[in-house]
């Protein structure tokens, strides 16, 4: 695994988007200081696997910019997709806490700049107070919540009630997402005629405009309209 960078621990201060967004941003004002100082930025190029389903647990990612893939080996060694992750989400906690080998692959979709918290500091973390145990069960329970709420979707939602939700999702502040209908049906478990069917209906209704590898989206109401479509 190659990264681009590595520096030395951060202040609170320089957590960035970390501090505002997400769990970390949630937590107390000590807790925030202490995993700034005991964080590493480390950065990754597109397509870059950070972590592969079945290794041991390094440590502790948190996004801070750019997008990260998660994808399970369901058959096999085929890898599918389940989620894209935004600035702010952290993950690799569940493997550290509970001993056990890494269940997912973590990739880098976009260049991404993670705060890392090696597997010992969070361990010697804990055990120097155990009070610390909450926070981490506070984070792994948010990424549970996450994967309830893509299986929902699955089980009740319209295809294009899933396509208004992931596009909504996937957004930038100008309403662009970026990837082409291959992405977007694998993200969603989708047949590549189906999310095309969606899309041209999205775009008939004037709701997006399609273009090169992106998306942007022109009436986010009408789509916020679709997104409990079952």
């Amino acid at each position: 695994m190659a990264h681009l960078t590595q520096s030395g621990g951060t202040g609170r201060g320089q957590l960035g988007v970390l501090g505002e967004v997400g769990w970390l941003s949630q937590q107390p004002p000590d807790f925030q200081a202490v995993v700034a100082r005991l964080g590493r930025w480390r950065e990754f190029r597109p397509k870059e696997i950070i972590y592969l389903a079945g290794s041991a647990p390094d440590g502790l990612y948190g996004l801070a910019a750019g997008t990260l893939e998660i994808s399970f080996p369901l058959v096999g060694e085929e890898q599918v997709t389940v989620h894209r992750a935004e600035p702010g989400f952290w993950i690799g906690e569940a493997a550290i806490l509970a001993s056990q080998d890494r269940f997912i692959t973590l990739t880098a979709a976009t260049p991404v700049k993670v705060l890392f918290v090696s597997r010992i500091e969070l361990r010697r973390l804990i055990e120097a107070d155990p009070r610390h145990w909450g926070a981490f069960y506070e984070q792994s329970v948010g990424n549970q919540i996450i994967t309830l709420t893509l299986l929902a979707e699955v089980l009740s939602l319209t295809p294009r009630a899933r396509v208004a939700r992931l596009l909504l999702r996937l957004a930038d502040a100008e309403g662009v997402v970026t990837g082409n209908q291959e992405d977007l049906a694998r993200l969603l478990g989708m047949t590549r005629s189906s999310i095309r069917r969606v899309i041209t209906n999205l775009a008939e209704s004037k709701l997006i405009a399609t273009g090169y590898s992106s998306l942007r989206i022109l009436d986010h109401g009408g789509l916020e309209g679709l997104v409990r479509e079952a």
